[in-house]
């Protein structure tokens, strides 16, 4: 029987330059014992170890004999694009199992939306070729995305795609014919199913999402996890819903029931509801609008000014959903039944999660709160934390779930991971990568910058950047690590002119694509300004990153609304936010971005932070802690330049 050692035996003899690396094989061997007796697993894999291969070997090998498929989710399309197009085609010839890709929902062509758009749609309206491309996508052979909105901008997609308030399921007349559907079952007849977290989330919020039943799923770049089940488990009441209710007016041209023989006394008596209802919706909307700070979010800690407003909404959303079901004869198994039916799933969803903010449950704290966007108001609830939701609706239906990331623990210590995700006795392992940190990379830490908060720091860092700028000339890029746009922009404006004039290829984020930025960055001796996407999922091996600059420790402000409740939620139970919270998390982002740094054996560079917190704060510990054993080196504002030109002439 293969095993993953015999796999990896193989692997040596077949793929030029494979290194063998304890921590993979050990790594794999944690997996396929998980895999094979089940259980819950949260390993700690840093970069360099070959991660990827160490799960998808055991993955694979038992996969092939098991009854159902196992899901492996990631949160970047970087990984989804490595695993589909290099790790798994090399592992092809060794192990032959089959592996698909679930797609989100919104990702295929509804069919039942299409023809409702076509025939709704005046003549004149479309152009011969919109008209022509409309029909051919009636006998599109996927209905996928990726091929139909080359041809079709965002908007016009939106009102085509599949989704789960219009669906009919089997009433649709175009059932047999459904993208969606069709992929779903065609991944019934996978071994493997590659996911992201967006889709495992938003399938179990759902009674008929696009996966299969499965009871293993690894979870890979799973520090990102907490991020995406916080904001998919968020329950919204929009100001959309105007838009939506107005669609029923029988002044609005896009009213699907204008294209059916309704009765006009019909169209008349919803309209007139839909008149109503959008009136008062408008009236609660533009209320809660005024009461919402220029930040753009208002954490409630007392909901009680919200009543009146959730009162108003049941009721006026009740009165409007009994007249459109009293009319239902007249539309229903027509061209406009989608539509309505979406229109009546989003109202009763809206009313349901009205209801429960004003009757919370016992068992689960929320934060409730409002958010403006440049033309919408909403009206949140989110669980204070994931485990609740998670603990009801995904870990009952596994025999297996894996945690697995480069920075899931602080100094080996998985409490804050356990914790989040309500995890009481899972087996836990870090694993070690073989990279001489000592040799390769060094930590220093500008001992005269002023503090973070003062307003001479931004000045300060923009000195430190192009000190080090001078001092690596030649010797490869940088990319600086913000935590605000608005410190990236301003320190920017301060140092291009300089850093320019050197001769590097200055890039900010927001000024091109991430990829383009990243694709040049590579090609040129480059120095990237970046703030939160940047601190993860990038892979630049060799001298063309040769300093990460962290400006200040990642600790989140607690401005926004979910930040603010959670602190709240501590204080009030007696605990300490800061420790328990705040500094967890501003550790393993830390961790994240020194990740960035040392890629292979070969590699050579240096952390550079001017947040001198680190050594002067009792919580500074715990950073350098969490990395693995660099060597520290305090320096000052006018050494900089020298430390790093005497790092570099020494490593090469």
């Amino acid at each position: 029987m293969s095993t993953p050692s015999k796999i990896l035996d193989k692997i040596e003899n077949i793929i030029p330059h494979f290194e063998r690396r304890k921590s993979q094989r050990l790594l794999a061997e944690f997996i396929w014992d998980l895999i094979k007796n089940g259980g819950v697993g949260i390993a700690e894999a840093p970069t360099g170890i070959g991660k990827t291969l160490a799960y998808l070997i055991p993955t694979l090998l038992i996969a092939k004999t098991s009854k159902k498929p196992i899901i492996i989710s990631t949160n970047t399309i970087n990984l989804q694009h490595q695993l589909i197009h290099k790790d798994i085609p090399a592992l092809k010839n060794l192990i032959n199992a089959e592996v698909k890709v679930a797609l989100g929902r919104t990702n295929y062509l509804c069919l039942s939306k299409l023809y409702s758009f076509i025939s709704r749609k005046k003549p004149s309206l479309l152009s011969p070729k919109n008209l022509q491309l409309f029909t051919q996508l009636t006998e599109h052979p996927t209905g996928e995305k990726s091929d139909i909105t080359k041809k079709l901008d965002e908007p016009t997609w939106d009102r085509i795609c599949s989704s789960s308030y219009s669906c009919l399921k089997s009433k649709c007349p175009y059932f047999k014919r459904c993208f969606f559907y069709k992929a779903r079952r065609n991944l019934e007849s996978a071994d493997i199913i590659i996911a992201n977290h967006h889709i495992i989330l938003s399938d179990i919020n759902m009674e008929s999402g696009i996966l299969p039943e499965y009871n293993t799923i690894i979870f890979d770049e799973a520090h990102n996890l907490e991020k995406n089940a916080t904001l998919y488990f968020t329950k919204t009441i929009s100001s959309n819903l105007l838009n939506l209710v107005s669609k029923l007016s029988i002044d609005n041209p896009d009213n699907p029931l204008k294209a059916l023989e309704v009765s006009s006394s019909t169209l008349n008596l919803i309209s007139t509801f839909a008149i109503k209802h959008s009136t008062e919706l408008s009236i609660i909307f533009s209320s809660l609008n005024n009461m919402i700070p220029d930040s753009g979010e208002k954490y409630l800690k007392n909901t009680h000014i919200l009543h009146p407003h959730l009162k108003t909404i049941i009721q006026s959303t009740a009165e409007f959903l009994s007249v459109i079901d009293k009319t239902q004869e007249e539309w229903n198994g027509t061209q406009a039944e989608g539509e309505i039916t979406d229109i009546i799933n989003r109202l009763q969803e809206a009313s349901a999660t009205a209801e429960e903010i004003l009757h919370p449950s016992r068992d689960e704290e929320t934060i409730i709160w409002l958010k403006k966007l440049p033309n919408q108001v909403h009206i949140n609830s989110t669980p204070a934390k994931p485990d609740k939701v998670l603990a009801e609706k995904l870990y009952p239906r596994l025999k297996t779930m894996i945690l697995l990331s480069a920075t899931l623990s602080i100094g080996g210590d998985f409490t804050y991971i356990k914790s989040t995700f309500g995890l009481d006795n899972p087996k836990t392992a870090v694993f070690e990568n073989e990279f001489d940190y000592q040799k390769q990379c060094k930590l220093l830490v500008v001992k005269d910058a002023p503090d973070p908060r003062s307003t001479k720091f931004t000045l300060s860092l923009s000195n430190s950047i192009i000190e080090a700028a001078r001092g690596l000339k030649s010797h490869g890029g940088m990319i600086i690590l913000f935590t605000s746009h608005s410190m990236l922009n301003k320190t920017y404006e301060l140092s291009y002119p300089i850093l320019n004039g050197m001769g590097y290829t200055v890039l900010k984020q927001g000024e091109t694509d991430r990829f383009e930025m990243l694709a040049r960055f590579k090609l040129e001796e480059s120095i990237l300004f970046g703030t939160n996407s940047f601190w993860e999922g990038i892979d630049v091996k060799g001298n063309r990153l040769s300093i990460v600059f962290i400006t200040k420790l990642p600790f989140d402000v607690p401005d926004s609304a979910i930040e603010k409740a959670r602190y709240d939620m501590f204080k009030e139970s007696g605990r300490n936010g800061f420790i328990e919270y705040s500094l967890p998390k501003a550790v393993l982002k830390f961790k994240q971005g020194f990740g960035r740094l040392i890629r292979s054996k070969t590699d050579m560079g240096l952390i550079i932070t001017t947040d001198s917190r680190i050594l002067t704060k009792f919580y500074g510990r715990f950073f350098i802690k969490s990395l693995p054993k660099v060597r520290v080196e305090v320096v000052h504002e006018k050494e900089i330049s020298s430390s790093v030109s005497n790092f570099f002439s020494h490593a090469t």
